[in-house]
């Protein structure tokens, strides 16, 4: 019977009730406590070499991240060096940050993106974007959500030969998530 049963507390001692888990739209995290209590994070650290090419390859990757009722953020970093025998070491990397906060109607939500990036192998120095969108879920449950979006992105290009560009791009989304929750 726990497993499909929780608790939920009012302000009172003793206004503690059980409550049917089909009863749970949506699970939250607390907006109270610490930071570092609500952080969600992740790194990835890789490294390979291939002796008969001579090719190492050196790749990072590590992601910091909050949501509560009224936003979600994420700061995310991904790098890869690569050097090798038989020719120059090429390096990239990208650096994003996200900031999605929902609108009064629930299904929807507004989101904003800056990013930077960099790839010599493209020939691109550095790279800034920055994107303003709005977003509706298509599916919402405990168990997984689903998401599209449109955003407009203005944004700037350094080449490695000196060049830049500027352009204006619009950006069509969808996420899908799945969530795993421990029972009791």
């Amino acid at each position: 019977i726990l497993r499909f049963l929780g608790t939920a507390t009012g302000d009172g001692p003793e206004q503690e009730y059980s409550l049917p888990m089909i009863g749970i739209t949506r699970v939250h995290v607390l907006d109270s406590g610490n930071l570092l209590d609500r952080l969600d994070g992740s790194i990835s650290i890789g490294y390979s070499f291939a002796q008969s090419t001579g090719v190492s390859v050196f790749n990072l990757s590590a992601s910091v991240g909050s949501r509560n009722r009224r936003r979600f953020w994420n700061v995310s970093l991904d790098t890869q060096l690569s050097d090798q025998d038989a020719g120059p070491a090429s390096k990239r990397w990208s650096l994003e940050g996200i900031l999605s906060r929902p609108m009064q109607r629930e299904l929807y939500y507004r989101e904003g993106t800056a990013s930077l990036t960099s790839n010599d192998q493209l020939g691109l120095e550095l790279r800034g974007l920055v994107s303003f969108g709005l977003g509706r879920y298509l599916h919402l449950t405990p168990k997984s959500e689903w998401s599209a979006g449109v955003a407009l992105a203005p944004s700037r290009e350094r080449g490695t030969d000196g060049s830049t560009r500027t352009s204006l791009e619009l950006g069509l989304s969808t996420d899908y998530r799945l969530y795993q929750f421990d029972s009791p």
